[in-house]
């Protein structure tokens, strides 16, 4: 045999060769054939290369920070029992390489540290800057609330305005588009639908500080934002005029405005946009275009932002110059009424928390009575949805089943003791007094009704889950019904009120989201053992349904949405009884009173309860009718007949989950 195969045969063979691994037998691992290669005349090959080790890589970072570890516990282990020093130099805190080292570099004082050799501070807390980490704090969360810092010059307020303006002057080449060119010819019907928003809708919810029709003189030829505004408004309008083509029209203003909302939103951030943008908000969600109306409310909300006008409190502007006034202020709030009233119509969260408002309110800018009666309602329902915000944080929060019964009692007290102390409080010119009430006020007081409406049904939503285990959570429950009940009464009461002294011709749309959740409450006591509250809840119930028939008129999807959900509830709790299928209940005022058929009514003893469809129109302005603070007293004492509760012991609300019968229940709650 030759050297090679001498050499080859002298090395150790670990593993077998291929055949006798193939055939797995055993294998002597001879050279240069093994013997039962051998025997079996094959060819026997082994393996002679080693296979490559598999190199652990271990994560360099993990590594550093294990070691930077381990040099802090020696640290301390070495300075214990000695008083730390103070530091020399602080900028010795923190010592990096000029190639940008990674903060588990450090030195750490008396070690010795694998990667560095010079020495660094112990980072006391006190080496550092107040400043420069009070600073830091504000920069990590810029929507913080306190004390404002600018590190760079930052665009806010009327800054951003006028730089926009300054890089993006005036486009003279805006060309209107051909369809719009009849209607803008036509200069009567523009003033009308000016009008007609102006007095519907305007002074409701504040939209634009407008009293008359002037803004019109050259439209459309304004700059963009100024022509993006008034479109919206007309576009609204046009929802209050009762021509044929008025859905039309209002459709070809709007649709001009979302045209133009991008090219705004980059070249003319103002407040005319932010109005704009509210107002088609208002009217997507008035026509049931739920979709539309949450995207301009959130694009509002997204310019509100950038222009800093939820922090108007703050004392963050350069000069006085910058300082923001009433026509910023009312802005603010504008929206901030807009996104409320969109939380309780859509059932979502708003788009702006009231966490990170800080705004002044309007009255601030007005001295003394010089405020209108409609711009006092406006400002004193901001203040309640705002208080509503608060006690709402509170108990929708996913730690609210977690709280003791105790503590949950407790927060249902404080919550309604803070709507009473509000009504208490509120300004002498929103009392309901004797003869024709004026709208603002009508509106204020629903308000107020449809806060108490939506904060309290989640209370009893927990108390009937544990109405079975404690019992003393009858008397909680028991407030809780009470409150609703004597709010849904007074709610149908408001708004008969509204159409008995200012009809629905062009009624705030609205009216219907308050008939809608009175109806619910009223539908849920005709499940009632007791036979009083019965027939009147259907006498209520009916009501509402009347009301809604003569608001369909101006606005049929909303109110055809409504009463689908009114008919499907009835259906669901097996109260269809006090539902009426021409809806005929007759309404206080009207010359032609038609009687209900009593085979629609279930049966009563006469007596036991008022009938108030049976009242005179005066009665409704007489001071019998007035609580505390000029608040409605409702026509029924709910607290008499407890439990309500009977048939359906169900949460009023979360029970229309489940249905598929009908379409986008989501906008009614």
């Amino acid at each position: 045999m030759d050297s090679t195969g001498l050499s080859t045969s002298s090395r150790p063979v670990t593993t077998s060769c291929r055949p006798c691994r193939a055939s797995k037998r055993r294998c002597d691992r001879a050279k240069p054939r093994c013997s039962t290669c051998q025997k079996g005349e094959k060819l026997c090959v082994y393996d002679t290369e080693a296979k490559p080790r598999k190199r652990k890589y271990w994560d360099e970072d993990y590594v550093r920070s294990l070691e930077h570890q381990v040099q802090t516990l020696l640290a301390l282990q070495e300075n214990r029992g000695h008083s730390i020093s103070s530091a020399s130099d602080p900028s010795s805190i923190v010592d990096c390489d000029a190639s940008g080292a990674s903060d588990a570099e450090i030195n750490i004082p008396h070690v010795k540290s694998p990667r560095r050799s010079k020495p660094a501070d112990d980072g006391n807390i006190e080496d550092r800057s107040s400043v420069a980490m009070e600073e830091l704090s504000t920069m990590m969360w810029r929507t913080n609330l306190g004390d404002g810092v600018t590190i760079v010059n930052e665009e806010h307020g009327k800054l951003a305005i006028a730089n926009a303006e300054r890089r993006h002057p005036a486009q003279p080449d805006f060309q209107l588009p051909l369809e719009m060119v009849p209607y803008c010819a036509d200069r009567g019907r523009l003033h009308r639908l000016a009008r007609l928003f102006l007095e519907n809708i305007n002074g409701e919810h504040q939209f634009t500080p407008y009293r008359s029709t002037d803004f019109l003189v050259d439209y459309p030829n304004q700059p963009r934002d100024q022509v993006f505004l008034h479109s919206a408004m007309l576009a609204t309008g046009a929802t209050f005029e009762q021509a044929p083509d008025s859905l039309l029209v209002g459709d070809t203003f709007a649709g001009l405005c979302e045209s133009l909302a991008f090219t705004c939103v980059r070249q003319n951030p103002s407040l005319s946009l932010i109005r704009g943008l509210c107002i088609l908000s208002w009217r997507s969600l008035a026509l049931g275009r739920d979709q539309f109306g949450w995207i301009f409310l959130s694009m509002a909300a997204g310019m509100a932002v950038h222009l800093r006008l939820h922090v108007l409190a703050l004392g963050e502007f350069a000069s006085p110059s910058d300082r923001m006034g009433l026509q910023e202020v009312q802005t603010f709030w504008s929206f901030f009424m807009t996104d409320r009233t969109s939380i309780s119509i859509l059932g979502r969260n708003c788009v702006l928390p009231w966490r990170r408002v800080n705004v002044p309110p309007i009255e601030a800018f007005t001295a003394g009575n010089q405020g209108d009666l409609m711009r006092l309602s406006f400002a004193w329902q901001c203040k309640m949805w705002h208080m509503h915000d608060r006690n709402m944080d509170q108990i929708f929060s996913h730690a609210f089943e977690k709280l003791s019964f105790s503590s949950q009692v407790q927060l249902l007290i404080s919550t309604h003791e803070d709507l009473n102390t509000f009504i208490k409080s509120c300004d002498e010119r929103l009392r309901m007094n004797r003869g024709i009430t004026p709208k603002p006020v009508l509106l204020f007081h629903m308000a107020y009704q449809m806060a108490i409406l939506v904060t309290m049904p989640p209370f009893l939503q927990l108390f009937i889950r544990i109405k079975n285990k404690r019992l003393d959570a009858s008397s909680a429950m028991s407030l809780v019904l009470r409150s609703i009940s004597n709010a849904s009464s007074s709610m149908v009461r408001l708004v008969h009120l509204y159409r008995q002294h200012y009809g629905f011709r062009h009624a705030n749309p609205l009216l219907i989201h308050h008939l809608l959740s009175a109806a619910i409450v009223n539908l849920m006591n005709t499940t009632s053992k007791s036979l009083a509250l019965r027939r009147h809840s259907t006498r209520s119930v009916r009501k509402c349904l009347t009301l809604l028939q003569e608001l369909r008129l101006l606005w049929p999807v909303r109110c055809d949405k409504s009463i689908a959900v009114i008919t499907a509830l009835a259906k669901r709790w097996g109260v269809e009884y006090a539902l009426q299928s021409q809806f005929e209940t007759p309404l206080e005022g009207d010359t032609c009173v038609t009687q209900h058929p009593e085979r629609h009514l279930p049966p009563s003893t006469s007596g036991l309860y008022p009938t108030p469809d049976l009242l005179p129109p005066e009665a409704f302005g007489a001071n019998e009718t007035l609580g505390y603070a000029g608040q409605l007293i409702p026509d029924w004492d709910f607290s008499a007949d407890q439990p309500l509760l009977g048939v359906a012991d169900v949460d009023i609300f979360s029970s229309l989950q489940g249905f598929e019968n009908i379409d986008d229940l989501g906008w009614a709650f």
